[in-house]
């Protein structure tokens, strides 16, 4: 799935959206400068702090905000690689997911401050007197914690795509910022140039300008493989990744085929082989249903592609793999 972030109004119901759905509260964290630099970035101060009900009482207190900037330094943002959940000193959690472009740290997506379970009577007694040793209002703080969600496994799940979503969002649009300036400094560098002719000066700029558009792609690739690996075999099409991508058919089909060395279709193929060779470990798996999950229309074509890359029909290469394992 993807959805369209165009500009800062649509931003900011997509972070609505995500709340609504899975009880978790998005904040762009590190990502100040990132805001104001781009205008379709813009959103209110909700969106860059902590305003869960339960935060903002113990933030109150100089003594728990202590507490919980300790909390923040045991997990240093910027060097996470993955998604990562935590939970914090006042036993809320939270998904962080840091983002990076080209090697460099952008920020982080904190999405949560939620109740991972219900606190039973004496839990949540024990969390009140222990926000209450650290300055807190008893009973704002009892009240702010009932009031807490809780967060379900599959709410998170959820919420993960969906914040996924919003990770490719804010890449695009700093790499489309990178490449406009890249593009500016090319200029730049070209009115510097003391040329003989204007053939001299083409080539320049065609060079200079073909690197700019071949890292381009080289990064929109990346992310169409991603996004495969992100999704189940049986729903991806070359027509819909080519819409998601931005260009026709033929055109992603060569700039595909350009940076990776093989066709779409047969990067595709070999996938599906692969992953059709790790389900037929599952001898309660017939070759019909999987077929089906790795993508073909019935058994015949699967036969067909399974044989062109293995040598064999799905049928004899499962017999010798079962007949291996004994």
């Amino acid at each position: 799935m993807k959805m369209p972030l165009k500009n800062s109004l649509i931003l900011k119901d997509y972070l609505r959206t995500i709340e609504k759905i899975s009880g978790l509260r998005v904040c762009l964290y590190d990502m100040n400068d990132l805001i104001k630099k781009h205008k379709n970035m813009a959103v209110d101060n909700s969106s860059i702090t902590h305003t869960r009900p339960i935060c903002t009482i113990i933030k109150r207190s100089d003594t728990a905000l202590k507490k919980c900037l300790e909390s923040d330094r045991k997990t240093p943002l910027n060097s996470l690689k993955r998604p990562l959940w935590r939970t914090c000193h006042a036993g809320l959690s939270e998904l962080v997911i840091p983002v990076s472009l080209k090697g460099r740290y952008l920020g982080s997506i904190v999405a949560g401050q939620v109740l991972s379970k219900r606190l039973s009577k004496s839990k949540l007694e024990q969390k009140i007197n222990y926000l209450s040793g650290l300055g807190v209002d008893k009973a704002e703080a009892k009240q702010a914690l009932k009031e807490t969600p809780v967060s379900t496994d599959d709410m998170q799940k959820t919420a993960l795509d969906l914040l996924n979503i919003l990770v490719n969002y804010i890449k695009e649009v700093e790499e489309k910022f990178d490449w406009q300036e890249e593009l500016k400094n090319i200029k730049a560098s070209y009115s510097m140039q003391n040329f003989k002719n204007g053939s001299e000066g083409l080539k320049f700029l065609t060079k200079k300008v073909k690197k700019v558009k071949d890292l381009r792609y080289n990064n929109i690739i990346k992310k169409v493989l991603a996004n495969i690996r992100s999704r189940p075999l049986k729903t991806i099409r070359l027509q819909a990744i080519s819409k998601e991508a931005g260009f026709s058919q033929f055109h992603f089909s060569r700039i595909f085929k350009k940076t990776q060395g093989i066709s779409f279709k047969k990067h595709m193929a070999e996938l599906r082989i692969e992953k059709a060779k790790t389900l037929m470990e599952d001898v309660k798996l017939n070759l019909s249903g999987i077929a089906y999950e790795c993508g073909y229309e019935d058994l015949s074509s699967f036969s067909r592609a399974f044989k062109t890359f293995t040598g064999s029909n799905p049928g004899k290469f499962r017999e010798i793999q079962i007949n291996s394992k004994r």
